[in-house]
């Protein structure tokens, strides 16, 4: 009985201990890019991902399809005359602002984060093998 209590107890101190070390704009600050798909899509169906730069910089990129063949490789995505703030910030770990977008964090972890926005739900998946080309147009 004992070893069991000790065991509970030491799993209750772990888990606190690694979710209280996890913070969303760590989680985020990365070489990284951030694939966006659907809650319930596979990793084959994305398009588009963000990356977002330690120094709040963040940037929107298309994948490249040549062929109609899906590359490893993104384009950033140039707005035109659309004033678009490459910026983005975590208001703690609840919500995201890319790019003057508002997240809602449902959840996450070190490899991906649920969103929703008032029109859809998306998970953000960190896809470190991206290759990043240029610009796109």
């Amino acid at each position: 009985m004992n070893i069991l209590f000790i065991v509970f107890f030491t799993f209750c101190l772990l888990s606190c201990n690694s979710s209280q070390s996890l913070h969303l704009d760590d989680v985020l600050k990365s070489d990284c890019f951030w694939d966006i798909t659907g809650d319930k899509e596979v990793i084959g169906e994305l398009n588009s991902c963000y990356k977002f730069l330690p120094n709040g910089q963040c940037f929107f990129y298309y994948y490249n399809f040549r062929n109609h063949k899906r590359t490893d490789s993104v384009y950033r995505y140039d707005d035109f005359d659309v004033i678009v703030p490459d910026a983005w910030s975590a208001k703690g770990d609840t919500l995201v602002i890319a790019r003057g977008t508002y997240f809602k964090v449902v959840a996450f972890s070190k490899d991906s984060v649920l969103v929703e926005t008032p029109v859809d739900t998306m998970v953000f998946r960190k896809n470190c093998h991206t290759i990043k080309e240029g610009k796109m147009f």
